[in-house]
């Protein structure tokens, strides 16, 4: 009957302690956040050389098509 106690107890102590470390576990195992391009920021100066703003590239170029710059 002790035998049969005592293995219950350590079975119960296991299962708790697995439910404890899984979560960190998880964290650990999950994969980060690759960065899959870089943007290329421009700044964009007034005519009085007063910073208007930052914009990706690929935006300030459409912009300087658009009004022939």
């Amino acid at each position: 009957m002790f035998k049969i106690a005592d293995s219950y107890r350590k079975l119960t102590f296991i299962t708790r302690n697995i439910n404890f470390c899984r979560p960190l576990q998880c964290e650990d195992n999950t994969p980060k956040r690759k960065v899959k391009e870089t943007v290329e920021l421009v700044t964009l100066v007034d005519q009085d050389d007063k910073i208007l703003g930052l914009k990706p590239k690929p935006e300030t170029e459409k912009l300087a098509r658009k009004h022939n710059l």
